[in-house]
């Protein structure tokens, strides 16, 4: 019997969502006003009436480098490890092919051991890739061992495990510069 792919689509797009949005949400709490001037001067640079906007040769114009360096590193490697873990649990379930959720889990991995290697060095990336591991290998533990439901245990170790990930990774460093 062969099983429509639909199913565990819906179930990883959801995961991805349900992680996503908030963290993205989150983002905008410490300062919502320069979010909503951001939103303001893009519509008014696509106008034409003012606002910041590249010229056709890609020129950054006041943009310093600091600046551009912390706009591309600025994504949170924690929503990488919670979709990892999460994502992988749901297309495991979803679709009965236990590998292909792996290859969700240890792509979420690698991705965000680059982000770590870049922001922290390597031996930050070696100790969270381990704690990322440990919350897999923990999540098999509190299902199969201790009789947990597998989707509680795998929320409790996601959330533990991009928790200490922001925290160790993502949070800004005092004396950092805005």
């Amino acid at each position: 019997m062969e099983r429509s792919p639909l199913p565990w689509l819906a179930t990883a797009a959801r995961l991805v969502l349900g992680g996503v949005l908030p963290v993205a949400g989150a983002l905008e709490l410490p300062d919502p006003d320069t979010a909503v001037r951001a939103v303001h001067r893009r519509g008014a640079a696509r106008r034409g009436r003012g606002g910041h906007r590249l010229s056709p040769r890609g020129d950054t114009g006041a943009m310093t480098t600091s600046t551009l360096t912390r706009a591309r590193t600025r994504f949170p490697s924690a929503v990488l490890v919670a979709v990892g873990l999460a994502a992988g649990f749901g297309v495991a379930q979803g679709t009965g092919v236990r590998a292909l959720g792996g290859a969700v889990f240890a792509l979420g991995g690698l991705a965000a051991a680059w982000l770590w290697v870049q922001r922290r060095g390597w031996a930050v990336a070696l100790g969270l890739g381990a704690l990322y591991v440990g919350a897999f290998v923990l999540a098999h533990v509190l299902a199969l061992g201790m009789g947990m439901a597998a989707w509680l245990a795998v929320s409790l170790v996601t959330i533990a495990a991009a928790g200490v990930t922001w925290a160790v990774a993502d949070r800004p460093r005092p004396g950092a510069g805005a």
